[in-house]
């Protein structure tokens, strides 16, 4: 039997970071004018569909990008640049097959602290990576940021920032943004007071810890809902207290 796939989570900003990763984690840009294919394409899609783009990375083998999906389209939205970069990409090596690695992952931007640390996160991908200087990096939109471009996501994030001269302080700021990648299952790796904040808010409880005594049915509902919003089974466990082994077969 075929599970079906979980429903992706919706958010109440529109604001997703997502990635889109080479099938088998193989480079998904072969020379330049594959990253300007892509980008054209992102941009033909974006006027087509409508959605705001606050950052993006183009590395060899992956995509980081921040999205704003004011209709509620984003599998749509993927659809598209996925297929339309995939017939470029087979078309033009003669190739066949799968371009990217099974469906994109996404994170849902919930609050100004975790959308500013997703752009530095997501502009600062070349220099972890080793590759160059975030700011002598051609593929990402650092730039557009330092021009302080007239896009209405990149002029909001300049906004929270304090502007250009906020950014570059912000950029300067070298604390551990482990927490911001995403796994392959598709969740934000979050350190516990994040995921205290957001399992209080998917249950609506002020105490965790409470759902132990819950009849078990009730406390099983309880598991899938912090599941249900990228907590793994260590994190559920840490917070609430219940054993790993339950909280995995809830």
């Amino acid at each position: 039997m075929v599970l079906p796939r979980k429903a992706r989570i919706k958010c109440a900003s529109g604001l997703y970071h997502v990635v889109i990763r080479g099938n088998g984690k193989q480079v998904i840009f072969e020379d330049d004018n594959d990253r300007v294919k892509f980008l054209s394409i992102l941009s033909k899609v974006r006027k087509e569909l409508n959605f705001g783009l606050a950052a993006y990375c183009l590395m060899d083998n992956h995509v980081h990008m921040i999205i704003h999906d004011v209709n509620n389209e984003l599998e749509l939205i993927m659809k598209k640049i996925e297929c339309s970069y995939s017939y470029h990409l087979n078309s033009k090596y003669t190739r066949s097959g799968h371009v990217f690695q099974d469906r994109y992952k996404s994170a849902v931007i919930e609050n100004d602290s975790y959308f500013m640390s997703a752009i530095r996160y997501i502009h600062m991908n070349p220099e972890n990576a080793g590759i160059c200087s975030h700011d002598t990096y051609r593929w990402s939109s650092h730039g557009a940021y330092i021009k302080n471009a007239q896009n209405d996501e990149v002029r909001s994030a300049l906004d929270i920032m304090g502007g250009v001269e906020g950014y570059l302080l912000y950029m300067r700021k070298t604390d551990d943004e482990k927490h911001l990648e995403i796994s392959d299952e598709g969740k934000r790796f979050l350190n516990d007071d994040e995921a205290r904040v957001l399992a209080k808010r998917a249950l609506g409880m002020s105490d965790l810890s409470e759902i132990k005594g819950f009849d078990k049915m009730i406390r099983n509902e309880q598991i899938k809902k912090l599941k249900d919003v990228g907590l793994s089974d260590r994190k559920i466990e840490r917070l609430t207290g219940i054993s790993r082994d339950i909280v995995r077969r809830a």
